[in-house]
């Protein structure tokens, strides 16, 4: 009887061994990481501002481009509701939807001109949420062969932010041609810096057909984000009605303080629950990778102007490493030698028309957007596609307001998440900006 008890427990930890290879695919980072971008009519234009960014979220698009003659102060608000249908491709796994609703300050700035040596120079304060993380995800696996008959329960939380305190310096040469550089301090300043993954399982099931065994898996993650960057931009008036414009982004290597709390209950036949409580702290590293775009834009007449914009990642160079100096990719989990990711390639196209009221001292606009904003993954990287629409109404000089709407979507992606269960999702993103800038003379 001893044995055949031992011989039990020996089969029930390949069982509970087997499930964390079969169900234990965790996602570091399950989300695009490509900038959320914001403002109002950046925004509504597709994004597509390299070579127009004459408002205070300039800073966002291009450092070099913005030539205030005034005191400006600028907020921008996002409301932002995702839903992701899930799906796994194996037999008796469910379809699943979840939707996600936020409403957050996305841009504070402020920017300050001044003349130095003849010249025309713009000091400028910003902070922005440049990628949000939050993800919510509940969904039944079930697995069926000749050893195991089991019905795993997940529930996925991942909340946070990785945001900027920005300080840039921009730099009239001549009235046709500026540049600007943008230090970017990711911190705590003004709000957390980090992103937070808590998983919750439940697996039920039979080993052999006959020994029953039941485990809950409890997890907690967090990884706090600390680094510095440097953003370069260059806007240059080719004609009075073309201008040209270059953004640069630089790579930098953040800190990741790494915790992990996780409790494991298993519970043999005829015995008492088994409790293993787990924890970790590790001083992690995240290789954030290059990114550049160039924008083109050309004022048909003083009223039309329509922008396109082409923006390449490497994602590549993407790494996380961990204290012990593992290196993994945080987009697929896979070890890095095991990765096959691949540069993204964004295209923006918008249009604005404006028009004059009450003998030229206020003014509206009319503005729309498409864009390709692929996401990386194994091998080629994914499809998303987006539209925007917005307006825009200026006062007197003395403020403007902006709104907009975006809606972005995915379609059969995310499949290298979770790749032997055969995992895909649709994603559909709808946005609302809405920011307001006041200008002091």
């Amino acid at each position: 009887m001893r044995y055949f008890k031992f011989f039990v427990y020996c089969n029930i930890i390949i069982f509970i061994l087997y499930g964390e290879i079969t169900f234990g695919e965790e996602i570091e980072i399950p989300s695009s990481l490509n900038p959320v971008g914001s403002g109002g009519r950046p925004i509504a234009m597709g994004g597509a501002y390299i070579s127009i960014a004459d408002d205070l979220t300039a800073h966002i698009w291009n450092s070099g481009a913005f030539r205030p003659r005034h005191t400006e102060l600028g907020i921008v608000l996002n409301s932002r509701k995702l839903r992701e249908d899930i799906n796994f491709g194996q037999k008796d796994n469910a379809f699943n939807s979840n939707t996600f609703s936020e409403i957050d300050i996305d841009f504070i700035g402020a920017t300050f001109p001044f003349d130095l040596f003849s010249n025309k120079w713009c000091l400028s304060f910003v902070f922005q949420n440049i990628y949000k993380l939050h993800r919510e995800w509940n969904f039944k696996l079930k697995e069926s062969n000749k050893r195991i008959t089991e019905e795993s329960d997940w529930h996925y939380i991942q909340d946070g932010n990785l945001s900027i305190v920005g300080v840039i310096i921009s730099h009239s040469i001549t009235a046709d041609i500026s540049y600007g550089l943008s230090f970017n301090f990711w911190n705590d300043l003004i709000s957390p810096n980090k992103w937070e993954q808590k998983y919750y399982k439940k697996r039920e099931g039979l080993l052999f057909d006959e020994i029953p065994s039941y485990n809950e898996l409890f997890r907690k993650r967090t990884f706090h984000f600390k680094g510095f960057n440097l953003n370069f931009g260059l806007l240059w008036d080719i004609t009075r009605n073309l201008s040209f414009g270059l953004n640069i982004k630089s790579p930098f290597t953040a800190d990741i303080q790494f915790t992990s709390e996780m409790l494991t209950i298993t519970i043999p036949p005829d015995d008492p629950p088994d409790v293993y409580p787990d924890s970790e702290t590790r001083e992690d590293e995240l290789e954030m990778p290059v990114s550049y775009g160039i924008g083109m834009s050309y004022q048909v007449s003083d009223y039309l102007t329509i922008a396109s914009d082409i923006y390449r990642t490497e994602w590549d160079e993407f790494t996380y490493r961990e204290q012990g100096g593992f290196e993994s990719c945080p987009i697929t989990g896979l070890p890095k030698k095991n990765s096959d990711i691949n540069p993204t390639y964004h295209v923006r196209v918008g249009i604005e028309y404006t028009s004059l009221l009450n003998n030229n001292f206020d003014s509206l606009s009319y503005r729309a957007g498409l864009f390709y904003d692929p996401a990386p993954a194994q091998g080629t990287p994914e499809n998303y596609f987006g539209i925007s629409l917005g307006l825009g109404f200026t006062k007197n000089s003395q403020f403007s307001f902006d709104t907009a709407y975006q809606y972005r979507y995915g379609k059969n992606v995310g499949k290298s998440l979770m790749k032997n269960l055969d995992f895909s999702q649709n994603i559909q993103e709808h946005s609302l900006f809405s920011s307001i800038n006041f200008y002091y003379k």
